[in-house]
């Protein structure tokens, strides 16, 4: 490849290098330690009804949600966003969706759906937890995510 091209294409490189790096302005890309499971153990088997409990290493007062199985909603984004749309959110409607708002240190799970695409006996579930403002919007990129297992078909 001749210089001069060689010189256009690492100009082209490092202009969409720059705009890349640009548009991930705001991410915090560091681990949060605030956050740590207490139950479930890690990747352990157990059965339903199943607690998911946490605690925060920082004092104050805390909203979270609590995703099954499932991405968490954005930053920006509203809890009842998994809805569908001018559906009238309840606790109830967001928990058919394994969604969970809490300003507690813990969940209840008395329902995990099986993973339609795992056949195995033995199905490892995620649970997400997010930070909540108090109406229910994701306030910053912090997630924690812990696997448990369930049998499959598990009451």
């Amino acid at each position: 490849m001749p210089a001069t091209r060689r010189t256009l294409s690492a100009a082209a490189f490092a202009v969409a290098a720059f705009v890349g790096v640009g548009g991930c302005s705001g991410l915090e890309f560091k681990q949060d330690h605030r956050l740590s499971f207490i139950t479930p153990a890690s990747d352990q088997l157990t059965h339903l009804p199943v607690t998911v409990s946490w605690q925060m290493k920082t004092p104050g007062s805390y909203h979270f949600g609590v995703f099954i199985d499932q991405q968490a909603i954005k930053v920006g984004h509203n809890i009842d966003s998994v809805l569908p749309k001018g559906t009238k959110p309840t606790h109830a409607l967001l928990a058919e969706d394994n969604v969970y708002e809490t300003d507690q240190d813990h969940v209840t799970l008395r329902i995990v759906p099986d993973l339609q695409y795992d056949k195995a006996s033995r199905q490892r579930h995620d649970i997400t937890v997010v930070l909540l403002d108090a109406d229910g919007n994701r306030i910053n990129e912090s997630a924690w995510v812990r696997e448990f297992d369930l049998p499959k078909g598990a009451p």
